[in-house]
């Protein structure tokens, strides 16, 4: 908050020339997380969109998804289809624990063929927060997996989970 508006500026311009390739709205992103961390301001003094911008991207963490460690991998098979794969084919995702600062549980789908090929497409240029699909279907069988996994099954975990369908909504 003590830095002259200036030296806001420059720092700004920094950080937009380091990251911008890698976000596609970059300024909207640093807004948001500004608007995410705003109420710990110590000042409710007006703030330039820069000064906005630059706090933003101080509670930010960047790193290299692709490059993030990767521990338990697994092939799971989805039920989400963009573009259906060739005949004999079967849609993938690959999952796993990841590390750094957020857990990582799905990179994007792959692709295997019916000789056990997996088609593995470039990563995309840009980084992209995932939002909540309120309309998502979600699996059962998988959700329960997950709870036993995460050591978070009991008598309350089965009693939400008895009446779900086999696959349900957030809604649900």
């Amino acid at each position: 908050m003590a830095l002259p508006e200036a030296e806001v500026h420059t720092l700004l311009e920094q950080v937009l020339s380091e990251f911008g390739d890698r976000h596609q709205q970059i300024c909207q992103l640093l807004q948001t997380r500004f608007e995410q961390v705003r109420r710990y301001l110590l000042t409710d003094q007006p703030l330039s969109e820069e000064r906005k911008q630059l706090l933003g991207a101080y509670f930010t963490h960047e790193y290299a998804l692709e490059a993030a460690a990767l521990f338990n991998p697994r092939l799971c098979r989805t039920r989400i289809n963009p573009g259906s794969p060739p005949a004999r084919c079967v849609r993938v995702e690959l999952a796993g624990n990841g590390r750094g600062p957020y857990f990582v549980d799905y990179l994007p789908h792959r692709v295997v063929d019916a000789h056990n090929k997996i088609q593995i497409n470039a990563p995309t240029p840009f980084l992209v927060r995932a939002a909540a699909n309120p309309k998502r279907d979600y699996e059962k069988a998988f959700f329960e997996r997950k709870l036993y996994e995460l050591g978070l099954t009991g008598a309350f975990t089965r009693q939400v989970l008895q009446d779900l369908k086999p696959y349900f909504t957030l809604q649900d």
